[in-house]
């Protein structure tokens, strides 16, 4: 057997014993590693260059959680439109479901951080301070000497640094790049909090991309569990065409498949597992066996594609579609969802009121400068600015309501800052005379416009007012 033959009854990042065997991915190129190398680069770069941009002077994406406070690009939420995250939790978990349903496994491959991180960032790193796989492994394998040890410090100090990048820029989303300079600049026992949570992303940053790496796909991640509830043999997978393939070279003389059994799809793999053995939970669809054999391939004149993106409906010579009922129904779900999400984000107001009444005497009444006798109503107004401007709020009748009611507040117009709730106090008064059996009918207009852009609404409250009988 060669020794790449890898067990049957196990994982292939374990031994016999079940302790760790670490894998030493080669290095693979061709086509599928530039287009993941150009996606590596536009993601790390939004990564790290988001929470710097502004749209609007505030950044895309900030989760305040101590003040409650959510910006999504543009958009400000607080924490009364939770809710909202339902929807949004939900379509993503749709998507998810469905982009599992037709490309597979393109997720762990291309867009889970994982990848990126480990594969576009801390690779590179390691690469850079130890040399190529190869040379990693008989050094590893190797005593130590001198410069076993400073190539080893310069790979964890390397680490570091790019685990201290990503911390950081993790912490400004959620505490901004302005506050996020001063937590730099103070002492930690000045924000421990920040600092605490920094520590312990860096911590975990470290451990996971520097030395866990492959095991959180193999043994912690539960998507690759699930993954056979969401695919078909429809989904498109990594796939090795063992019609093409097999018997392989070596294997019966004088009838050999295109597959020289060269193992080079093995050592390109970032989980270790040999993908001529079909699907297998470990593959995360990286596409690096597919341009190492391509490879091979080309210098052998051969075809290239005998691992290639395809399903196992093709694999098998069935014809395929990826439009099926599944596919039918996430997609249906997911415009559901989206169009509940829509509507909800396009009812959204930037003021939220609620009008009760006052505890104590329902009403009072007092006589008018022209002698007429007046009642007059106390109500409790509760107002909340849900934009990220400041608002100011005008109180007056609603548009075909009784002309006879006038409303006020101590304060008119009143002005509130984002974010914040202010309950003050709301007066209708109106002739004692326009009562009809101790009732009448009111409706109070509030009108909210933004100081800073000028967008305004209008919202209005039918209020039941009373007086003597």
């Amino acid at each position: 057997m060669s020794k790449f033959d890898l067990p049957i009854d196990r994982l292939t990042t374990t031994d016999e014993t079940g302790a760790r065997v670490y894998v030493y991915p080669a290095d693979a190129s061709g086509a599928w590693r530039r287009r993941r190398d150009w996606f590596y680069a536009v993601a790390l770069g939004a990564y790290f260059g988001l929470p710097w941009v502004r749209v609007g002077g505030r950044p895309p994406f900030l989760f305040d959680i101590p003040h409650r406070r959510f910006e999504i690009l543009g958009t400000t939420f607080w924490a009364h439109d939770g809710p909202l995250f339902i929807f949004v939790a939900a379509g993503f978990a749709i998507a998810l479901f469905a982009v599992t349903s037709v490309l597979g496994r393109v997720w762990c491959g291309w867009s889970c951080p994982q990848t990126l991180f480990v594969d576009g960032l801390f690779r590179r790193l390691e690469r850079l301070a130890e040399g190529d796989a190869a040379t990693r492994r008989r050094r590893d394998q190797g005593p130590w000497t001198v410069e076993k040890i400073l190539r080893r410090a310069a790979k964890w100090a390397l680490f570091s640094a790019a685990a201290l990048a990503v911390a950081l820029t993790f912490l400004a989303y959620f505490i901004g790049t302005d506050d996020l300079a001063g937590v730099v600049r103070s002492w930690p026992g000045d924000n421990t909090g920040s600092f605490a949570a920094f520590l312990i992303s860096m911590g975990v940053v470290l451990f996971d991309f520097g030395w866990f790496r492959e095991q959180f796909c193999t043994i912690a991640c539960p998507y690759g569990r699930f993954q056979s509830v969401l695919m078909d043999d429809r989904s498109m997978i990594v796939g090795y065409d063992a019609a093409r393939g097999e018997p392989r070279a070596g294997a019966q003389a004088g009838r050999e498949g295109d597959c020289v059994n060269c193992y080079r799809c093995v050592q390109v793999c970032p989980t270790g597992i040999d993908i001529r053995r079909g699907v297998q939970m470990e593959c995360i669809a990286c596409t690096s066996c597919i341009d190492a054999c391509d490879e091979v391939m080309t210098r052998l004149q051969r075809p290239k594609g005998l691992i290639r993106y395809t399903s196992l409906a093709e694999l098998a010579g069935r014809p395929w579609s990826h439009w099926n009922w599944r596919t039918a129904a996430y997609a249906l779900a997911l415009g559901i969802y989206m169009s509940a999400l829509g509507w909800r984000l396009h009812a959204r107001r930037d003021l939220f009121f609620e009008v009760v009444r006052a505890v104590g005497a329902p009403y009072l009444q007092g006589v008018a400068a022209d002698g007429r006798g007046v009642v007059v109503n106390h109500y409790d107004l509760d107002l909340s600015d849900q934009s990220n401007e400041d608002l100011r709020v005008d109180i007056g009748g609603a548009p075909g309501g009784d002309s006879r009611i006038t409303y006020s507040a101590p304060a008119s117009p009143l002005i509130l800052k984002p974010g914040t709730t202010v309950r003050t106090d709301l007066f209708a008064t109106f002739p004692r005379d326009a009562l009809r059996g101790g009732r009448l009918a009111g409706a109070v207009r509030l009108d909210s416009r933004r100081l800073g852009s000028g967008r305004g609404d209008s919202q209005q409250e039918v209020l039941e007012l009373v007086g003597p009988f």
